[in-house]
């Protein structure tokens, strides 16, 4: 999960939950300024979610000036004293929920951001993904050169049909990535790459002549037509005869992942 997706996750938990408090605020007939003071912390939460502690803490800030101009006509009539507690209350849970939160926030992004560079699992599939490939083909590349052994790369593309798309298209896909990774040793990698309704499956096959690949990328074309129903083009490539073009989709790929 990315952390755009784990944030837009969070702020919809988090308004749902406010929205909660204050609809159960409302129905126990709450000062309407509390229900206000608690309305409030959504556009802090809004702030530091997307912009980070020092303007989560300025809207924090805001936030409390706010609170606080509603209750000058309560503290010109009983004086600070007898809602001391609830004004500095409500002061510190704007100003640390914007600044403690957006904080937190920022260390969960480059905690997440840090772990996006060394991810190599495709989300839609739980295969490897664009990063795993590159390193497969590198590690075996070197093995072959060390060991003098065969090498086998599969590059097979399909498109999902239209009808299909959403939310069947994504499980169809999974179902898929789960045959595939059932029915490879292993000691073969196998990964998937999409862009819209466009899809890759590569497979990097070790120790594997052209002859098994073939046989290999022949069960693939059939498990996805009888699965999605789509044609494929499929290109079985080996070392060492296959070399450069092997390093050629190894430096595509590595392109995309820099993009």
């Amino acid at each position: 999960m990315t952390f755009r997706r784990a944030r837009d996750v969070t702020l919809l938990v988090g308004l749902v939950i406010i929205g909660l408090v204050v609809l159960t605020m409302t129905l126990r007939d709450v000062d309407p300024i509390e229900i206000t003071a608690t309305v409030a912390f959504a556009p802090v939460f809004v702030a530091f979610l997307f912009f980070g502690w020092r303007i989560g803490l300025a809207v924090g800030v805001l936030a409390a000036g706010g609170y606080l101009a509603m209750r000058i006509p309560a503290i010109r009539i009983v004086g600070v004293a007898p809602i001391f507690g609830t004004l500095t209350s409500r002061v510190l849970g704007y100003l640390v929920f914007g600044g403690v939160g957006g904080w937190a926030a920022q260390q969960l992004q480059a905690a997440m951001d840090k772990l996006e560079l060394h991810d190599e699992i495709d989300d839609a599939t739980g295969l490897g993904n664009a990063r795993s490939v590159v390193n497969a083909i590198e590690h075996e590349k070197a093995r072959a050169t060390r060991y003098g052994m065969l090498v086998s790369v599969i590059d097979c593309r399909f498109r999902m049909p239209s009808p299909v798309g959403g939310r069947v298209g994504s499980a169809e896909i999974r179902r898929l990535g789960t045959a595939v990774a059932h029915s490879v040793r292993t000691s073969d990698h196998a990964a998937h790459l999409s862009d819209d309704d466009e899809h890759r499956l590569i497979l990097v096959l070790p120790e594997t002549s052209m002859g098994g690949a073939t046989t290999v990328a022949s069960n693939l074309d059939r498990e996805i037509r009888a699965r999605i129903g789509v044609p494929t083009e499929i290109e079985v490539l080996g070392l060492p005869d296959d070399a450069d073009r092997i390093d050629a989709l190894s430096d595509r790929l590595s392109a995309s992942i820099r993009t």
